[in-house]
This record gives structure tokens, C-alpha cells and sequence, in this order.
């Protein structure tokens, strides 16, 4: 698999959230037309944005993680020496990968649950288990995308880039 295939894979959460906030924003547009200018409201916009929403959200996370666009508190970490604030970025990443890791197992037994009950939503009958396997595959994407960046980070500290080329030896 050639570099540019990977990085189209890595961005597939961020073409997921894209999708599913454009057409969140679509049918919530065309909601608000039927129910003030055609005094007719959609009784099946709520269930949809339900899970439009769950899915934007959830897929959201693992393209902010790859990106850095995140919410993280800095302040005393800068405040650190810079070999300290290493140490501490790779616990907090260990520790990240480790909840995503359990939330992923409940993510699973979440979605087993909502499956075995055959729980759907009352107007459009989506079961719920379609809505909320987002949590998983999400966990699933963002320890990926952590585990990259932890790559890349230690290539970069032993003078390796992630050009998908072999470095030239000094001659």
C-alpha cells in the first residue's frame, strides 16, 4: 500500500464528519423550510439528526487528535524543562490510548446490547446499534491516528522524516 492510499485512509473520519454534517445541515435546513413557510413539520428529522449528530461528533475526534486541534491545557507542561514535557506528552499518550482501548471494549458491548434488544427508533426504525457503532469505529481510528503520531514523533527525534522515502546516506 503506497503512502497516498494510507493518508486517503486516514482522513476517512474526517470524510465520514464531513458527510454527516453536511447533510445534517441539509435536512435541518429543509425542516425549517417545512415546518415555517409550509407550516408542515418532518416528523422524522429528530431521529435523523440523532444520529447524524453521534456520528459527526464521534468522528470528529480522531481527525482533532491527528490535526492538534484539540482542547489541552498547557500551561504548566510549557512551563517545563523540554525533556520533562516529553516524558509527560508520551504518558498522556499512553493513558489516552488505554481509555480509547476500554471505551472501545464498552463501545462493543454498547452496541452488542442494542443489538441483542433489537432497540430502533420509533418513526424511522434505524436501530440504535447502527447509530452507536460509531463509537467504536471511532475509538478504533483515533488509536490509529495516535499511534502515528507517536511514530512520527520518535522518527523525528532520531532525525527521520515521513517522506515514505529512505534517507540518502552521507557519503
Amino acid at each position: 500500500m503506497n503512502l497516498k492510499k494510507l493518508r486517503s485512509l486516514a482522513d476517512l473520519d474526517c470524510m465520514i464528519s464531513g458527510l454527516a454534517f453536511v447533510v445534517l445541515v441539509c435536512i435541518t435546513f429543509v425542516g425549517v423550510i417545512m415546518r415555517y413557510v409550509f407550516n408542515n413539520s418532518l416528523t422524522w428529522l429528530e431521529e435523523a439528526q440523532l444520529g447524524l449528530v453521534v456520528w459527526c461528533v464521534y468522528f470528529s475526534v480522531s481527525a482533532a487528535l491527528r490535526n492538534r486541534s484539540h482542547v489541552a491545557i498547557e500551561l504548566f507542561v510549557d512551563a517545563l524543562p523540554a525533556g520533562l514535557q516529553r516524558v509527560i506528552e508520551f504518558l498522556g499518550q499512553i493513558v489516552l490510548i488505554l481509555v480509547l482501548s476500554y471505551t472501545f471494549i464498552q463501545g462493543i458491548a454498547f452496541v452488542n446490547q442494542m443489538n441483542a434488544t433489537g432497540r430502533t427508533t420509533s418513526i424511522l426504525k434505524i436501530p440504535y446499534a447502527a447509530i452507536y457503532v460509531a463509537l467504536p469505529i471511532s475509538c478504533v481510528l483515533t488509536i490509529a491516528n495516535q499511534l502515528v503520531i507517536m511514530v512520527n514523533e520518535i522518527r523525528e527525534r532520531h532525525g527521520k522524516k515521513d517522506t515514505g522515502k529512505e534517507e540518502k546516506e552521507n557519503d
